[in-house]
Protein backbone atom coordinates (compact mmCIF):
# COMPACT_ATOMS: atom_id res chain seq x y z
CA UNK A 1 0.00 0.00 0.00
CA UNK A 2 1.65 3.03 -0.94
CA UNK A 3 1.31 6.82 0.69
CA UNK A 4 0.78 8.69 -2.60
CA UNK A 5 -0.32 8.02 -6.00
CA UNK A 6 0.05 9.90 -9.27
CA UNK A 7 -2.98 10.41 -10.59
CA UNK A 8 -4.79 10.35 -7.42
CA UNK A 9 -2.71 11.91 -4.45
CA UNK A 10 -3.33 9.54 -1.13
CA UNK A 11 -5.98 7.74 -2.60
CA UNK A 12 -5.54 4.79 -0.34
CA UNK A 13 -6.22 7.27 2.68
CA UNK A 14 -9.23 9.55 1.10
CA UNK A 15 -12.93 8.94 2.36
CA UNK A 16 -14.81 6.59 0.97
CA UNK A 17 -18.26 6.49 2.43
CA UNK A 18 -17.15 7.35 6.12
CA UNK A 19 -13.58 5.54 6.48
CA UNK A 20 -10.50 5.91 4.45
CA UNK A 21 -10.72 3.62 1.15
CA UNK A 22 -8.01 0.93 2.28
CA UNK A 23 -10.42 0.13 5.71
CA UNK A 24 -13.22 -1.31 3.88
CA UNK A 25 -11.00 -4.19 1.64
CA UNK A 26 -9.43 -4.37 5.16
CA UNK A 27 -12.18 -5.46 7.04
CA UNK A 28 -13.59 -7.51 4.28
CA UNK A 29 -10.26 -9.71 4.37
CA UNK A 30 -10.90 -9.76 8.59
CA UNK A 31 -13.95 -11.50 8.22
CA UNK A 32 -13.08 -14.18 6.29
CA UNK A 33 -11.62 -17.37 8.21
CA UNK A 34 -9.89 -18.70 6.35
CA UNK A 35 -7.38 -16.16 5.75
CA UNK A 36 -4.69 -16.95 8.16
CA UNK A 37 -3.01 -14.10 7.89
CA UNK A 38 -3.09 -10.37 6.24
CA UNK A 39 0.07 -8.46 5.24
CA UNK A 40 0.38 -4.97 4.16
CA UNK A 41 3.60 -3.97 2.64
CA UNK A 42 3.79 -0.34 2.77
CA UNK A 43 5.65 2.74 2.87
CA UNK A 44 3.32 4.26 5.06
CA UNK A 45 3.62 2.55 8.49
CA UNK A 46 3.83 4.97 10.70
CA UNK A 47 0.52 6.13 9.42
CA UNK A 48 -0.80 3.19 9.74
CA UNK A 49 0.38 1.83 12.79
CA UNK A 50 -2.12 4.57 14.06
CA UNK A 51 -5.38 3.04 12.92
CA UNK A 52 -6.88 1.20 15.77
CA UNK A 53 -8.42 -1.67 13.03
CA UNK A 54 -4.96 -2.97 12.83
CA UNK A 55 -4.65 -3.91 16.16
CA UNK A 56 -5.70 -7.26 14.99
CA UNK A 57 -3.31 -10.55 14.99
CA UNK A 58 -4.25 -11.37 11.89
CA UNK A 59 -2.54 -8.23 10.33
CA UNK A 60 1.06 -7.84 9.99
CA UNK A 61 2.65 -4.26 8.88
CA UNK A 62 5.93 -4.56 6.78
CA UNK A 63 7.63 -1.74 6.20
CA UNK A 64 8.37 -1.29 2.33
CA UNK A 65 12.69 -0.78 1.43
CA UNK A 66 13.06 2.12 -0.44
CA UNK A 67 15.04 0.17 -3.10
CA UNK A 68 11.26 -1.09 -3.77
CA UNK A 69 9.29 2.18 -3.29
CA UNK A 70 7.99 4.27 -6.04
CA UNK A 71 5.76 4.42 -9.13
CA UNK A 72 8.41 2.44 -11.64
CA UNK A 73 9.24 -0.44 -9.16
CA UNK A 74 7.76 -3.79 -10.88
CA UNK A 75 5.18 -5.15 -8.65
CA UNK A 76 6.92 -9.00 -8.77
CA UNK A 77 9.75 -7.06 -6.67
CA UNK A 78 7.32 -6.65 -4.36
CA UNK A 79 5.35 -9.74 -4.01
CA UNK A 80 8.71 -11.55 -3.83
CA UNK A 81 9.45 -9.29 -1.01
CA UNK A 82 6.08 -10.60 0.45
CA UNK A 83 6.98 -14.45 0.09
CA UNK A 84 10.49 -14.20 1.80
CA UNK A 85 8.84 -12.57 4.56
CA UNK A 86 5.92 -14.54 5.12
CA UNK A 87 5.89 -18.69 5.91
CA UNK A 88 2.25 -18.94 4.15
CA UNK A 89 1.76 -21.67 1.64
CA UNK A 90 -1.36 -19.87 -0.45
CA UNK A 91 -1.46 -16.57 -1.22
CA UNK A 92 -4.02 -13.75 -1.71
CA UNK A 93 -3.51 -10.49 -3.42
CA UNK A 94 -5.69 -7.38 -3.32
CA UNK A 95 -6.26 -3.94 -3.94
CA UNK A 96 -7.28 -1.29 -1.50
CA UNK A 97 -8.83 0.45 -4.66
CA UNK A 98 -11.33 -2.42 -4.43
CA UNK A 99 -13.60 -1.62 -1.60
CA UNK A 100 -16.49 -3.27 -3.02
CA UNK A 101 -15.12 -7.03 -2.48
CA UNK A 102 -17.04 -8.78 -1.16
CA UNK A 103 -16.15 -11.77 1.38
CA UNK A 104 -18.04 -13.95 -0.81
CA UNK A 105 -16.43 -13.45 -4.10
CA UNK A 106 -13.01 -13.48 -2.02
CA UNK A 107 -14.18 -16.79 -0.26
CA UNK A 108 -15.52 -18.52 -3.63
CA UNK A 109 -12.26 -17.78 -5.56
CA UNK A 110 -10.13 -19.35 -2.25
CA UNK A 111 -12.17 -22.58 -2.72
CA UNK A 112 -12.52 -22.71 -6.75
CA UNK A 113 -8.70 -23.07 -6.26
CA UNK A 114 -8.33 -24.98 -3.35
CA UNK A 115 -10.58 -27.66 -5.95
CA UNK A 116 -8.62 -27.17 -8.73
CA UNK A 117 -5.28 -28.30 -7.08
CA UNK A 118 -6.62 -31.37 -6.13
CA UNK A 119 -7.16 -32.54 -10.10
CA UNK A 120 -4.87 -30.33 -11.96
CA UNK A 121 -1.38 -28.98 -11.62
CA UNK A 122 -2.34 -25.12 -11.49
CA UNK A 123 -0.84 -22.70 -9.16
CA UNK A 124 -2.69 -19.94 -9.30
CA UNK A 125 -6.08 -18.54 -10.49
CA UNK A 126 -7.06 -14.65 -10.62
CA UNK A 127 -10.32 -13.08 -12.30
CA UNK A 128 -10.87 -11.14 -15.52
CA UNK A 129 -13.41 -9.64 -17.72
CA UNK A 130 -14.44 -11.57 -20.76
CA UNK A 131 -14.28 -9.29 -24.09
CA UNK A 132 -15.28 -9.91 -27.62
CA UNK A 133 -14.89 -6.54 -30.27
CA UNK A 134 -12.16 -5.64 -32.41
CA UNK A 135 -8.90 -4.47 -31.27
CA UNK A 136 -6.65 -1.98 -33.18
CA UNK A 137 -3.44 -0.45 -32.62
CA UNK A 138 -2.28 2.69 -32.16
CA UNK A 139 -1.22 2.27 -36.15
CA UNK A 140 -4.80 1.36 -36.79
CA UNK A 141 -3.84 -2.41 -37.34
CA UNK A 142 -6.25 -4.96 -36.50
CA UNK A 143 -5.09 -7.13 -33.98
CA UNK A 144 -7.65 -9.86 -33.41
CA UNK A 145 -10.02 -9.58 -36.69
CA UNK A 146 -9.44 -9.02 -40.52
CA UNK A 147 -11.20 -6.02 -42.04
CA UNK A 148 -11.63 -7.30 -45.27
CA UNK A 149 -13.95 -10.07 -43.89
CA UNK A 150 -15.84 -8.87 -40.88
CA UNK A 151 -17.72 -12.00 -38.54
CA UNK A 152 -19.54 -10.66 -36.12
CA UNK A 153 -18.28 -10.18 -32.90
CA UNK A 154 -19.74 -12.58 -30.82
CA UNK A 155 -17.64 -15.20 -33.13
CA UNK A 156 -14.36 -13.45 -32.53
CA UNK A 157 -12.01 -15.19 -30.37
CA UNK A 158 -12.99 -14.09 -26.74
CA UNK A 159 -10.01 -12.02 -25.19
CA UNK A 160 -9.60 -11.88 -21.02
CA UNK A 161 -8.47 -8.73 -19.32
CA UNK A 162 -7.17 -9.07 -15.76
CA UNK A 163 -9.73 -6.85 -14.01
CA UNK A 164 -10.20 -3.79 -13.51
CA UNK A 165 -12.11 -0.67 -13.72
CA UNK A 166 -14.26 -0.68 -17.10
CA UNK A 167 -17.21 1.50 -19.08
CA UNK A 168 -16.88 4.63 -16.90
CA UNK A 169 -13.39 4.83 -15.81
CA UNK A 170 -11.56 4.55 -13.14
CA UNK A 171 -13.02 8.02 -11.82
CA UNK A 172 -16.36 8.08 -13.59
CA UNK A 173 -15.14 10.03 -16.75
CA UNK A 174 -16.96 7.47 -19.05
CA UNK A 175 -15.85 6.77 -22.82
CA UNK A 176 -16.70 9.30 -25.63
CA UNK A 177 -15.47 6.80 -28.21
CA UNK A 178 -17.50 3.82 -26.43
CA UNK A 179 -20.64 5.79 -25.60
CA UNK A 180 -20.56 5.73 -22.00
CA UNK A 181 -21.55 8.20 -20.49
CA UNK A 182 -19.86 10.62 -17.38
CA UNK A 183 -20.78 10.13 -14.39
CA UNK A 184 -18.20 11.78 -12.37
CA UNK A 185 -19.85 14.76 -10.41
CA UNK A 186 -23.34 13.91 -11.14
CA UNK A 187 -25.93 14.89 -9.02
CA UNK A 188 -26.03 11.96 -5.77
CA UNK A 189 -30.03 11.75 -5.41
CA UNK A 190 -29.63 11.53 -9.19
CA UNK A 191 -27.18 8.93 -9.33
CA UNK A 192 -29.10 6.77 -7.03
CA UNK A 193 -32.05 7.25 -8.83
CA UNK A 194 -30.87 5.84 -11.81
CA UNK A 195 -29.02 2.89 -10.41
CA UNK A 196 -32.01 1.39 -8.02
CA UNK A 197 -33.58 2.04 -12.00
CA UNK A 198 -31.35 0.22 -13.64
CA UNK A 199 -31.15 -2.55 -11.05
CA UNK A 200 -34.73 -2.27 -10.48
CA UNK A 201 -35.28 -3.17 -14.44
CA UNK A 202 -36.99 0.26 -14.87
CA UNK A 203 -34.65 1.52 -17.36
CA UNK A 204 -35.05 -0.30 -20.72
CA UNK A 205 -32.05 0.62 -22.48
CA UNK A 206 -29.25 -0.39 -20.16
CA UNK A 207 -26.46 -1.84 -20.76
CA UNK A 208 -27.33 -5.82 -20.08
CA UNK A 209 -23.64 -6.24 -18.47
CA UNK A 210 -24.28 -3.33 -16.12
CA UNK A 211 -27.51 -4.89 -15.37
CA UNK A 212 -25.58 -8.13 -14.43
CA UNK A 213 -22.91 -6.64 -12.96
CA UNK A 214 -24.89 -4.53 -10.44
CA UNK A 215 -27.28 -7.12 -9.44
CA UNK A 216 -25.14 -8.11 -6.81
CA UNK A 217 -24.68 -4.90 -4.98
CA UNK A 218 -26.13 -4.98 -1.89
CA UNK A 219 -27.58 -1.30 -0.09
CA UNK A 220 -24.22 -0.69 1.22
CA UNK A 221 -22.75 -0.89 -1.57
CA UNK A 222 -24.52 1.46 -3.66
CA UNK A 223 -24.73 3.77 -1.23
CA UNK A 224 -20.82 3.96 -0.86
CA UNK A 225 -20.18 3.91 -4.89
CA UNK A 226 -22.52 6.67 -5.58
CA UNK A 227 -21.15 8.75 -2.65
CA UNK A 228 -17.96 8.63 -4.00
CA UNK A 229 -18.71 8.77 -7.73
CA UNK A 230 -20.38 12.05 -6.99
CA UNK A 231 -17.28 13.71 -5.60
CA UNK A 232 -15.26 12.83 -8.51
CA UNK A 233 -14.08 15.95 -10.77
CA UNK A 234 -13.23 15.77 -14.31
CA UNK A 235 -9.47 15.58 -15.66
CA UNK A 236 -7.64 17.69 -18.80
CA UNK A 237 -8.25 15.16 -21.40
CA UNK A 238 -10.76 12.63 -19.94
CA UNK A 239 -13.38 13.34 -22.82
CA UNK A 240 -11.08 12.36 -25.34
CA UNK A 241 -12.91 11.21 -28.41
CA UNK A 242 -10.17 8.83 -28.95
CA UNK A 243 -10.80 7.15 -25.45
Amino acid sequence: MKANSNRVKGKNFRNFAGKPLYCWILETLLSIESISEIIINTDAYDILQKNELLNNDKIRLIERPTEICGDEVSMNKIISHDLINSDGDIYLMTHTTNPLLTSNTISSCIDEFLDKTLITDYDSLFTVNEIQTRFYNKKGKPINHNPKKLIPTQDLEKIYEENCVRCHGDHGQGSFKNYYPVIAGQNYHYLLRQFLWIKEGKRRNANPEMVEQIARFSERDILAVMDWVSRQTMRPGDWDPNK
